[in-house]
């Protein structure tokens, strides 16, 4: 069975199955945005894969390289975040936002 990368399940979720972002946003725990911005995407390379297809003898490289970037893994730049590194601190800190959250569904569950 062929593993489907979140971009997959996204553009599949939206076009084939006709789930709204916000349904796919809930289902994938990812953000909306990250969702809008693959279909986005999807759509605009799309609408410019449908003009390239026109002239396709003229355009069949441009159209080959397009299609290969519409069903690639996003690439993140990373070089721009700073470094944090994991201190006993940190994780304390962690560790104490942990107890307040889990506090703060049990009192919303109830």
């Amino acid at each position: 069975m062929i593993e489907l990368s979140q971009k997959d399940e996204i553009l599949l979720g939206y076009f084939r199955e006709n789930k709204s972002q916000r349904a796919i946003s809930r289902e994938l725990k990812i953000s909306r945005d990250t969702v809008s911005k693959y279909i986005k995407e999807f759509e605009s390379k799309s609408e410019h894969l449908d003009k390239l297809q026109k002239d396709e003898k003229r355009n069949e490289e441009e159209i080959l390289l397009l299609i290969e970037e519409m069903s690639s893994t996003p690439k993140y730049d990373t070089s721009s975040r700073t470094r944090i590194k994991l201190t006993d601190q940190v994780i304390e800190d962690i560790q104490k936002l942990l107890k307040i959250n889990e506090r703060n569904w049990m009192g919303y569950t109830r």
